[in-house]
């Protein structure tokens, strides 16, 4: 067995605990397991599989297990191929659009390895097309049809990487736990980079040779109804779940003496500092304190709602170059420089973002601020993007889950869903490329805010900022925040769209009121305790008591600014026979919460719990703290909630429950055959209406 912590601890204590509880543990031999032999694969095995939506073809190549001489190269294999920026999938398939999207990934066991591979089609190609594509991108592999300075980059990618885990304690456990799980020795594993480091240009087409002939499988996913196999609901006796019960074990264990952890709050000035950069640009600065990685973004309240277009524009931005250069050598220039850049928008926000080295900032911004400002692209590229683009949302009409998100949020917005007022098909093809190309710089004119966390000083950063984003002349105001608000109901609705799923999907939902920071204890007690975790009420009563449900989970979300809404939210995947008794046991569940002191005192403990040992990490700060602002608070508003929490009462919740969430009218939506779902049944809960899946989605 093996024992890894990684966290705040002493070592020499801890090491000397662990050999005093477990020096006199004797170890047995281990048994012997295996070899298993596979039969090789003889030649291209072909399968077939049928699921509504978008189709999608994947390959599957046999290569080595854990250990092997051939690993590293095989890894390097992997990134030449697709490392997310400048590999041959995503410079000569995606940033080309010849797929809608293609990408690859390896799988490393002990017994065996393999390379995997996935491509997309775009409208009128086969999938028997993107297989070739998707191949010849090996075969320049084992041709040396690629650039040497990669293999450098590559390892360059890792090492930045490896420093950005090893920030968080659970990538440590893991790197410690992986070393273990494979039989290497530790200072092996951790030498994988300095291996890959010794590999030259001919190593990597050598194994590409070795493993990626004409032997390998691949499965063709096309856009069709599959057979659903009939499920019978078998009899079922539900489970009495007693929550006062506890086994001596855990008895024992809770009965343990210890120091509770004092938490820690997030300081002004010590964990970050806000300034003013120039008239209507603050700029929100953390330091880092263990490595020389930054993140850097330019944040803007200037969304889809002020110019539909930005998302179109956003997306145009990833296959854009600049007037210097083209997308090509523009994402090799990223990708030498260990940088990554991303635009997005949402409805109400935009932002441009790059992270990597702090060595590498000043260039990495001023190279982002080219192509923001000065953004290149041409007819083909924004016709091709397009294609892909209708294509995309077509295929979404097919596809279950997509269904199953359209059909709350319709029941949720009516008429004003996200996805109803979305471009129109003939809006996106009307759209020039020069509208396009100005609307990233057409942001900065507004007021923005700036977020950096690194470990360049921050007088230093002013200065770099100062070179490369100088302000000139007055930022206009940004527009007034839409807030997009629920549809009121005086009796309960359910909308139910015909799916031929062998699970059902039901969303339960309302609204309540706005925003109130005196309800922001309790409505996480109210989550945690009714619908969020193995142990809370929804978890136990519908999946483990009555085996009504495959998913089950449900959520008081208060709304993240001042002014939102707050939503009552519950989902369950159910077996589509047990629809109407799964729909009736969850609104007897909200409208009538058990009452349990043992819940809630658990319930309380794992949010005291989580205050105390889970400190928000150094780059988790900025974003911590804008949520706060827009909730109204100066401060870390958790110190008071901390407080709160401690002399909470089974009592409040109950009230909480009352008040907020009892006997509401709901929003009910169903996507499932209605061949086997009974909608006359379901009449008892409210007025039922069947939704066509056109109405759910714009032309």
């Amino acid at each position: 067995m093996g024992i890894f912590i990684s966290g705040d601890i002493n070592i020499e204590e801890t090491i000397a605990l662990i050999s005093d509880e477990f020096s006199r543990w004797e170890a047995k031999e281990i048994p012997e397991v295996g070899p298993w032999e596979e039969p090789p694969l003889q030649g291209s095995e072909r399968r077939t599989v049928q699921y509504p939506g978008e189709e999608q073809v994947s390959i599957a190549f046999r290569t080595a297990e854990n250990g092997h001489e051939d690993k590293e190269a095989l890894i390097l294999v992997d990134m030449i191929l697709d490392n997310r920026t400048a590999g041959l999938i995503n410079l000569n398939l995606n940033q080309q659009q010849l797929v809608s999207n293609a990408g690859s990934s390896p799988l490393f066991l002990n017994d065996y390895g393999s390379q995997n591979l996935y491509g997309v089609p775009k409208q009128d190609q086969t999938l028997e097309e993107v297989e070739q594509l998707l191949l010849d991108q090996i075969d320049n592999i084992k041709k040396g049809n690629f650039e040497e300075w990669i293999i450098a980059a590559i390892i360059n990618d890792f090492k930045k990487n490896e420093k950005a885990s090893l920030e968080f304690n659970t990538a440590r456990v893991s790197m410690m736990r992986s070393s273990f799980i494979e039989g290497s020795e530790w200072d092996y594993h951790i030498a994988e980079i300095e291996r890959m480091e010794q590999l030259t240009k001919d190593d990597v087409v050598a194994v590409a040779i070795k493993y990626f002939g004409d032997d390998y499988v691949s499965v063709y996913r096309v856009d069709d109804q599959h057979v659903v196999p009939p499920v019978e609901k078998p009899q079922i006796d539900p489970v009495s779940i007693d929550p006062t019960r506890q086994s001596v074990f855990a008895a024992n264990i809770l009965a343990m003496e210890y120091d509770e952890i004092e938490p820690s709050f997030v300081e002004a000035d010590t964990d970050y500092r806000v300034i003013e950069f120039a008239d209507g640009v603050e700029l929100y600065y953390a330091p880092n304190p263990l490595n020389d990685l930054f993140t850097f973004s330019i944040n803007v309240e200037v969304g889809t709602e002020e110019n539909e277009k930005l998302g179109l524009s956003a997306a145009l931005m990833d296959v854009a170059g600049t007037q210097n250069m083209t997308n090509e050598e523009l994402q090799k220039e990223w990708y030498r420089m260990g940088s990554e850049f991303r635009f997005g928008s949402g409805e109400n926000s935009s932002a441009f973002s790059v992270s990597g080295l702090d060595e590498q900032f000043e260039d990495s911004l001023a190279l982002m601020m080219e192509l923001v400002k000065t953004p290149a692209a041409d007819e083909q590229t924004l016709e091709q993007l397009k294609g892909i683009l209708i294509k995309s949302r077509e295929d979404r009409k097919s596809s279950p889950p997509a269904i199953t998100q359209a059909l709350y949020l319709y029941n949720r917005y009516g008429e004003e869903s996200p996805l109803l007022e979305a471009l129109t098909t003939q809006e996106i093809v009307d759209t020039g490329l020069d509208e396009l190309m100005s609307l990233p710089a057409e942001l900065l004119n507004y007021n923005h805010t700036i977020a950096y966390t690194g470990s360049m000083p921050l007088e230093d950063l002013v200065e770099v900022l100062r070179r490369h984003h100088a302000i000139e002349g007055e930022l206009q105001d940004t527009p007034e925040y839409r807030f997009r608000t629920a549809r009121q109901v005086n009796d309960t609705e359910l909308l139910v769209v015909d799916q031929q799923t062998a699970q059902a999907q039901v969303r339960i939902e309302f609204a309540d009121g706005v925003y109130n920071s005196d309800d922001s204890v309790m409505s996480s007690i109210y989550t945690n305790y009714f619908g969020s975790g193995m142990s809370s009420v929804v978890f136990q009563e519908l999946r483990e008591a009555r085996a009504l449900a495959y998913s089950a989970q449900a959520r008081y979300a208060q709304g993240g600014r001042e002014n939102a809404e707050n939503l009552m939210l519950g989902a369950i995947g159910t077996q589509t026979d047990k629809t109407v008794d799964a729909l009736e046991a969850f609104i007897d569940l909200i409208d009538n919460m058990p009452s349990s002191s043992e819940r809630f005192e658990e319930a309380v403990n794992s949010q005291l719990n989580r205050y105390r040992t889970s400190k928000l990490n150094f780059r988790e700060v900025i974003g911590a703290v804008r949520s706060w602002e827009r909730l109204g608070f100066e401060t870390d508003p958790r110190i008071q909630r901390y407080q709160e929490l401690q002399t909470a009462s089974l009592d409040d919740l109950v009230e909480f429950q009352q008040e907020h969430v009892q006997g509401r009218p709901k929003l009910i939506s169903i996507v499932g055959d209605l061949s086997i779902i009974d909608t006359e049944e379901l009449e008892k809960f409210g007025t039922v209406e069947e939704i066509q899946v056109g109405q759910l989605f714009v032309d």
